[in-house]
């Protein structure tokens, strides 16, 4: 994809032609976003490597119809199991319970508190 001032000149024009949409380019990805509501009302997050790409994609969603599925990039075939290897990792970080926090614990390892159950 080309950056730049052509980019930006074809999103104008792509702001022009569906004046309903939200048009714009992906700060991070690169990419060009466009939301746009089809007749009966919902709405459609598009994502294009081009501005052509992204004016089919919105052509395409504003009449109703879902966007065309997009080619797969990367590993197409599944990765074979291997045995005895688990399909899920633990989760830690963010994703764990909640704990409770660092005093309580301490107080809790000297004293048993009032609402504490051993």
């Amino acid at each position: 994809m080309t950056g730049g001032r052509n980019v930006d000149q074809a999103l104008a024009v792509l702001r022009a032609r569906f004046p309903e949409a939200q048009v714009w380019r992906g700060e991070h990805t690169g990419k060009l976003w466009g939301l746009v509501r089809d007749p009966s009302g919902r709405a459609h997050l598009v994502e294009a490597e081009s501005p052509v790409e992204l004016g089919r994609l919105l052509e395409d969603a504003q009449g109703g119809r879902p966007p065309a599925p997009r080619p797969v990039t990367g590993r197409a075939r599944p990765v074979p199991r291997r045995a005895g290897v688990p399909t899920s990792m633990p989760v830690y970080g963010r994703h764990e319970a909640p704990r409770a926090p660092w005093w309580r614990r301490l107080a809790g390892a000297f004293v048993q508190l009032d609402d504490e159950e051993w």
